[in-house]
Protein backbone atom coordinates (compact mmCIF):
# COMPACT_ATOMS: atom_id res chain seq x y z
CA UNK A 1 0.00 0.00 0.00
CA UNK A 2 1.55 3.18 -0.66
CA UNK A 3 0.73 5.58 1.96
CA UNK A 4 4.21 6.81 2.68
CA UNK A 5 6.47 9.82 1.36
CA UNK A 6 8.87 8.09 0.08
CA UNK A 7 9.19 4.24 -1.77
CA UNK A 8 9.44 1.20 0.74
CA UNK A 9 12.45 -0.14 -0.93
CA UNK A 10 15.53 1.58 -1.45
CA UNK A 11 16.33 0.13 -5.09
CA UNK A 12 13.00 -1.56 -5.46
CA UNK A 13 13.91 -5.32 -4.83
CA UNK A 14 11.68 -7.31 -2.53
CA UNK A 15 14.23 -8.43 -0.05
CA UNK A 16 14.33 -7.11 3.21
CA UNK A 17 17.81 -5.42 2.60
CA UNK A 18 16.39 -3.55 0.39
CA UNK A 19 13.78 -2.19 2.77
CA UNK A 20 13.76 1.02 4.51
CA UNK A 21 13.65 2.37 7.72
CA UNK A 22 10.57 3.78 8.25
CA UNK A 23 8.34 1.19 6.79
CA UNK A 24 10.10 -1.64 8.58
CA UNK A 25 9.24 0.60 12.07
CA UNK A 26 6.34 1.70 11.00
CA UNK A 27 5.30 -2.53 10.57
CA UNK A 28 6.25 -2.84 13.70
CA UNK A 29 4.05 -0.09 15.15
CA UNK A 30 0.85 -1.14 13.42
CA UNK A 31 1.25 -4.60 14.73
CA UNK A 32 1.56 -3.02 18.47
CA UNK A 33 5.11 -4.78 19.01
CA UNK A 34 7.20 -1.67 18.84
CA UNK A 35 10.24 -4.18 18.03
CA UNK A 36 12.89 -1.79 16.82
CA UNK A 37 12.58 0.74 19.95
CA UNK A 38 13.26 -2.10 22.58
CA UNK A 39 14.80 -5.72 21.25
CA UNK A 40 17.92 -6.68 22.36
CA UNK A 41 17.87 -4.32 25.16
CA UNK A 42 16.08 -6.97 27.88
CA UNK A 43 18.96 -9.61 26.85
CA UNK A 44 21.83 -6.43 26.95
CA UNK A 45 20.98 -5.06 30.32
CA UNK A 46 20.02 -8.62 31.82
CA UNK A 47 23.43 -9.81 31.12
CA UNK A 48 25.01 -6.66 32.98
CA UNK A 49 22.32 -7.28 35.77
CA UNK A 50 23.24 -10.42 36.42
CA UNK A 51 26.70 -10.86 35.90
CA UNK A 52 28.73 -7.27 37.11
CA UNK A 53 26.98 -5.66 39.66
CA UNK A 54 29.58 -2.94 39.55
CA UNK A 55 28.50 -2.11 36.11
CA UNK A 56 25.12 -2.70 36.59
CA UNK A 57 24.72 0.17 39.63
CA UNK A 58 26.84 2.16 36.96
CA UNK A 59 23.60 1.69 34.58
CA UNK A 60 21.46 3.07 37.31
CA UNK A 61 24.10 6.11 37.92
CA UNK A 62 24.22 6.91 34.15
CA UNK A 63 20.24 7.17 33.98
CA UNK A 64 19.84 9.46 36.90
CA UNK A 65 22.81 11.35 35.24
CA UNK A 66 23.20 11.42 31.61
CA UNK A 67 20.26 12.88 29.74
CA UNK A 68 20.90 11.34 26.23
CA UNK A 69 20.79 7.68 28.68
CA UNK A 70 17.60 8.78 30.46
CA UNK A 71 16.27 9.93 27.07
CA UNK A 72 17.15 6.29 25.11
CA UNK A 73 15.43 4.26 28.56
CA UNK A 74 12.77 6.21 28.83
CA UNK A 75 12.20 5.97 24.52
CA UNK A 76 12.07 2.36 25.93
CA UNK A 77 9.64 2.27 28.27
CA UNK A 78 7.10 4.23 26.57
CA UNK A 79 7.24 1.63 23.34
CA UNK A 80 7.17 -1.20 26.01
CA UNK A 81 4.41 0.33 27.20
CA UNK A 82 2.44 0.85 23.93
CA UNK A 83 3.29 -2.83 22.88
CA UNK A 84 1.18 -5.28 23.23
CA UNK A 85 2.25 -8.80 23.36
CA UNK A 86 -1.75 -10.47 22.94
CA UNK A 87 -2.27 -7.92 19.86
CA UNK A 88 1.41 -8.83 18.62
CA UNK A 89 0.73 -12.69 18.12
CA UNK A 90 -2.34 -12.64 16.75
CA UNK A 91 -0.61 -11.29 13.72
CA UNK A 92 1.80 -14.36 13.91
CA UNK A 93 -1.14 -16.53 12.38
CA UNK A 94 -0.45 -14.56 8.90
CA UNK A 95 2.93 -16.23 8.50
CA UNK A 96 3.43 -19.27 5.95
CA UNK A 97 4.90 -21.60 8.43
CA UNK A 98 3.12 -22.12 12.04
CA UNK A 99 6.07 -24.04 13.48
CA UNK A 100 8.57 -21.35 12.47
CA UNK A 101 6.23 -18.08 13.44
CA UNK A 102 5.43 -19.48 16.76
CA UNK A 103 9.55 -19.91 17.22
CA UNK A 104 10.21 -15.90 15.99
CA UNK A 105 7.26 -15.14 18.60
CA UNK A 106 8.85 -17.35 21.26
CA UNK A 107 11.65 -15.25 21.06
CA UNK A 108 9.87 -12.00 20.47
CA UNK A 109 7.82 -12.58 23.34
CA UNK A 110 10.87 -13.69 26.01
CA UNK A 111 12.89 -10.54 24.41
CA UNK A 112 10.25 -8.41 25.42
CA UNK A 113 9.50 -9.61 29.39
CA UNK A 114 13.28 -9.30 29.49
CA UNK A 115 12.99 -5.66 28.38
CA UNK A 116 10.20 -4.50 30.45
CA UNK A 117 11.93 -6.02 33.58
CA UNK A 118 15.50 -4.05 33.11
CA UNK A 119 13.89 -1.05 32.06
CA UNK A 120 11.65 -1.36 35.03
CA UNK A 121 14.66 -2.16 37.37
CA UNK A 122 16.55 1.04 35.73
CA UNK A 123 13.47 3.69 36.09
CA UNK A 124 12.30 2.50 39.34
CA UNK A 125 8.58 1.44 40.50
CA UNK A 126 6.78 -0.62 39.84
CA UNK A 127 5.13 -0.51 36.47
CA UNK A 128 6.61 0.62 33.03
CA UNK A 129 5.56 4.85 32.74
CA UNK A 130 5.27 4.52 36.71
CA UNK A 131 6.74 8.41 36.95
CA UNK A 132 3.88 9.26 34.32
CA UNK A 133 0.80 7.83 35.31
CA UNK A 134 -1.13 10.46 32.89
CA UNK A 135 0.44 8.57 29.88
CA UNK A 136 -0.04 5.46 31.56
CA UNK A 137 -3.58 6.31 31.54
CA UNK A 138 -3.38 7.54 28.26
CA UNK A 139 -2.31 4.49 26.49
CA UNK A 140 -4.79 2.49 28.84
CA UNK A 141 -8.11 4.34 27.40
CA UNK A 142 -6.55 4.36 23.82
CA UNK A 143 -6.40 0.79 23.40
CA UNK A 144 -10.18 -0.46 23.71
CA UNK A 145 -10.31 1.32 20.15
CA UNK A 146 -7.47 -0.15 18.83
CA UNK A 147 -7.70 -3.85 19.91
CA UNK A 148 -10.60 -4.02 17.11
CA UNK A 149 -8.88 -1.83 14.68
CA UNK A 150 -5.92 -5.24 14.88
CA UNK A 151 -8.16 -7.82 14.47
CA UNK A 152 -9.87 -6.52 12.14
CA UNK A 153 -6.96 -5.96 9.97
CA UNK A 154 -5.42 -9.07 10.26
CA UNK A 155 -8.72 -10.76 9.25
CA UNK A 156 -8.32 -8.31 5.66
CA UNK A 157 -4.74 -9.30 5.49
CA UNK A 158 -5.61 -13.29 5.72
CA UNK A 159 -8.50 -12.68 3.30
CA UNK A 160 -6.17 -10.40 0.79
CA UNK A 161 -3.83 -13.06 1.29
CA UNK A 162 -6.27 -15.82 0.06
CA UNK A 163 -7.36 -13.84 -2.72
CA UNK A 164 -6.46 -15.84 -5.92
CA UNK A 165 -4.66 -13.82 -8.37
CA UNK A 166 -7.65 -14.14 -10.82
CA UNK A 167 -9.94 -12.11 -8.30
CA UNK A 168 -11.48 -9.53 -9.65
CA UNK A 169 -9.41 -5.99 -9.06
CA UNK A 170 -12.69 -4.33 -7.30
CA UNK A 171 -12.33 -7.22 -4.95
CA UNK A 172 -8.66 -6.48 -4.73
CA UNK A 173 -9.00 -2.65 -4.29
CA UNK A 174 -12.18 -2.69 -2.05
CA UNK A 175 -9.73 -5.09 0.75
CA UNK A 176 -6.97 -2.54 0.25
CA UNK A 177 -9.12 0.55 1.08
CA UNK A 178 -10.45 -1.46 4.17
CA UNK A 179 -6.76 -1.97 4.96
CA UNK A 180 -5.71 1.36 4.57
CA UNK A 181 -8.57 1.97 7.09
CA UNK A 182 -7.24 0.26 9.66
CA UNK A 183 -4.08 1.38 8.89
CA UNK A 184 -4.08 4.77 9.29
CA UNK A 185 -7.16 4.45 12.61
CA UNK A 186 -4.22 2.36 14.36
CA UNK A 187 -1.45 5.30 13.50
CA UNK A 188 -3.62 7.39 14.96
CA UNK A 189 -4.95 5.55 18.31
CA UNK A 190 -1.28 4.61 18.55
CA UNK A 191 -0.28 7.94 18.07
CA UNK A 192 2.52 7.34 15.87
CA UNK A 193 3.52 6.08 12.65
CA UNK A 194 6.74 4.45 13.97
Amino acid sequence: MNIGSRPARRRGKRVVSDLRAIPWVFAWTQNRCLLPAWYGLGTALADIQQHDAEAWALVGQLYKQWSFFQAAIDNAALALAKSDMYIGQHYSVLAESAEGSQQIWQLIADEYARSRRAVIDIVGGDELLANTSWFQNSIEARNPYIDPLNLIQIDWLKRRMELPAEAPAEQMQELSDLLRLTVQGIAAGMRTTG
